[in-house]
């Protein structure tokens, strides 16, 4: 296809852990949209996700001896949160042996317990020869 033309794509996710009796029950839905644009020499593709998990549990707090910090307070095993997926691959062909891939993701979750709040990236860089 034209470089210079792009695909979009919208849509809903869902997904469902079902961990029987345990605390890490979940159900998880959001909002997914991206653009892609594949040339002959360069591609790629940015995914963008909104959404919320909620843990079956709810916020209760837990009270077993394994869920209790050192001031002997209980804590929650898990929290419920919104959630950001950001998802960035591209590709150039530098010539007919070489190419340059390139891939980064980064997730925030902001929890209702501010202290369980987190995110995770991670990025690739790879350079490819082909004889």
């Amino acid at each position: 296809g034209d470089v210079l033309k792009a695909t979009w794509r919208a849509g809903l996710t869902f997904e469902r852990l079902d961990a029987g009796d345990s605390p890490e029950t979940y159900s998880q839905w959001g909002l997914r949209g991206g653009v892609d644009s594949y040339g002959t020499a360069v591609g790629g593709q940015i995914t963008l996700e909104y959404g919320r998990r909620t843990y079956d549990q709810g916020a209760v707090p837990l009270d077993e001896d394994l869920q209790t910090d050192p001031t002997g307070d209980s804590f929650l095993l898990y929290s419920d949160f919104n959630y950001w997926k950001i998802w960035v691959m591209g590709n150039w062909d530098i010539s007919r042996k070489f190419s340059l891939d390139l891939m980064a993701s980064y997730e925030p979750e902001n929890h209702t317990e501010p202290t369980d709040d987190a995110s995770i990236g991670y990025a690739s860089a790879r350079l490819v020869w082909r004889p």
